[in-house]
């Protein structure tokens, strides 16, 4: 994750999150929201899509490949109560359902700190 310290609710800016993915039955990009981050300050789940991988690819023999995520600072907001009212760190925990509804393991990213 870079870079590893945002200004909150900025209009500029914000952090990348890069992971490997693989699923051997290659179910994962079927155009329905499947990505799922949970903010670790309060557990809200923000659910994003995977697109859909072309059949090009042969997503039938498995995938293997690297999921980023630009997650805009405008969408990183302080808490509200006083012990956070110029900074917040926070981390997610990210998993992925696929088309059959299987659930992967969930990674942890790093701290991201957040300053007013």
């Amino acid at each position: 994750m870079q870079p590893k310290i945002v200004q909150a609710g900025s209009s500029n800016g914000g952090t990348i999150i890069s992971f490997i993915i693989e699923d051997g039955d290659g179910d994962i990009g079927f155009n329905t929201k499947n990505l799922y981050l949970k903010d670790s300050r309060d557990s809200t789940e923000i659910i994003m899509e995977i697109p859909e991988i072309p059949s090009d690819y042969g997503p039938n023999k498995g995938l293997k490949g690297t999921v980023t995520i630009s997650y805009l600072s405008a969408w990183l907001l302080l808490r509200s109560d006083t012990a956070h009212i110029n900074s917040d760190t926070l981390h997610w925990d990210i998993f992925i359902k696929d088309k059959a509804g299987h659930v992967s393991n969930t990674i942890q990213t790093e701290d991201l700190i957040l300053v007013k």
